[in-house]
């Protein structure tokens, strides 16, 4: 399946046994494959069109229906959800039968489009979109924490003095 010199594949097939990887994290390891090498293969092999995750518009609401720590968890990245069609990007670790399980408990979802992505890029995008939603989080608490000035105070001494 890899692309790989007689001699690279003898050393990524006797450190796959040895550690119990996957031979194609072993070749991506010892950089003799890149991971979007690795990953435009595999999506070929599952006959599934490949994707740059980088260059992927993501719909702003996407994370109402697949939470954002489910996608991390499950290794999925949804990208849209329109006409009752679902879009998401998956890779070699990625669980399908979630996907479907997720199918069957939202009855919006009638269809799963799936394109494949490169792993790392996956979690990578993932990984922002967590932060954001922390800095979020973090700016939401600190405007409305109860260490915030009491606004209405100052308007009733504000009213008093006039």
């Amino acid at each position: 399946m890899l692309a790989l010199t007689p001699t690279q594949n003898k050393i990524t097939d006797n450190i796959s046994k040895t550690l119990g990887k996957e031979q194609s994290s072993v070749a991506v390891a010892y950089n003799f494959v890149t991971t979007e090498t690795l990953s435009k293969g595999l999506a070929k092999k599952d006959k599934l069109e490949y994707v740059n995750v980088y260059e992927l518009k993501i719909q702003d609401d996407i994370f109402t229906i697949v939470p954002l720590e489910v996608a991390l968890k499950k290794s999925i990245l949804p990208i849209k959800f329109e006409d009752a069609k679902l879009t998401l990007v998956v890779d070699e670790s990625s669980d399908f039968i979630f996907a479907n399980q997720l199918q069957l408990q939202n009855k919006k979802i009638k269809t799963i489009d799936y394109f494949y992505g490169d792993k790392f890029a996956i979690h990578k995008v993932l990984q922002r979109y967590l932060a954001l939603q922390q800095q979020e989080q973090n700016v939401y608490e600190t405007l409305f924490s109860e260490k915030q000035v009491d606004y209405n105070k100052i308007a009733d001494h504000i009213i008093a003095d006039a």
